[in-house]
């Protein structure tokens, strides 16, 4: 997965939800009064929000699980001369490191992440990797969104020289959205035809809460992808803002938490 993709992800423009929610991110953060510099992306796929921090002057480690996507962060990397500490290791079984101030999962990462026990698990190693005050930021789509899934077939790129579309699914019994990517690549005078299936499970906010309390960590604020409060009935994307519980329930600057 993301393999033979890697080389079309950033042409199809499709690093840009990262980069947009950065944008308000950082500003958020600092008006919590975090002044963090170490900085861990998980699943960081071309990296372009690893990057674009590093530039910035943070400290920043990336992992990905696929080996393409990180080829492409490390090129990345090198073209923009920014210092980024590149992994590859898969989420799943990642083990806790160096504590951070600031971990982010990006772009619905975590919605690949299929067995709630293993979700669980990753946020007790993230838990264990957060330095005092620090944060844990990402998103995920809702089960909203991946009801909707068979009605949401959609082109993501059309040009004179690529073509690719996105054919959707969900299985609601398993809560396990599947899309698969079709695309076609002009090489020459020819077309190259491209494919692959990735799946996704959908998780109710009450489920994530759980998990997070689980693991010791506390949700501070559910935002929209333009930073501004989620609408849990109605959002199909939810940004979650957490930290350890004991910070959340003990500090007064932090805005209560967003039912």
């Amino acid at each position: 997965m993301y393999n033979d993709y890697a080389t079309i992800y950033r042409q199809a423009g499709q690093s840009w939800l990262s980069l947009h929610m950065l944008n308000w991110l950082l500003p958020w953060l600092e008006q919590q009064a975090w002044h963090g510099s170490s900085v861990l992306d998980l699943g960081c796929g071309t990296g372009d929000a690893a990057v674009a921090l590093a530039l910035q002057g943070y400290q920043v480690t990336a992992i990905d699980r696929s080996e393409a996507m990180l080829a492409q962060a490390q090129l990345h990397g090198e073209l923009q001369h920014a210092i980024v500490n590149w992994q590859q290791a898969d989420l799943i079984t990642w083990q806790a490191g160096a504590g951070y101030d600031l971990i982010i999962s990006l772009f619905d990462t975590l919605n690949y992440v299929l067995e709630p026990t293993q979700l669980g698990a990753l946020f007790q190693q993230i838990a264990r990797s957060l330095n005092p005050q620090g944060w844990l930021v990402f998103d995920l789509n809702t089960p909203l969104l991946y009801a909707t899934w068979p009605e949401r077939n959609h082109v993501i790129v059309d040009r004179d020289d690529l073509y690719i579309y996105n054919v959707l699914d969900f299985d609601d019994e398993a809560q396990i959205g599947i899309g698969r990517i079709v695309w076609f690549q002009r090489q020459a005078e020819a077309w190259q035809r491209g494919s692959e299936t990735h799946l996704q499970a959908a998780y109710s906010d009450q489920q994530i809460v759980e998990l997070l309390a689980d693991a010791g960590l506390s949700v501070v604020a559910r935002l929209d992808r333009n930073g501004e409060q989620a609408d849990l009935v109605q959002a199909t994307r939810v940004v979650y803002l957490v930290q350890v519980s004991d910070v959340h329930n003990h500090s007064a600057a932090i805005p209560p938490i967003l039912d």
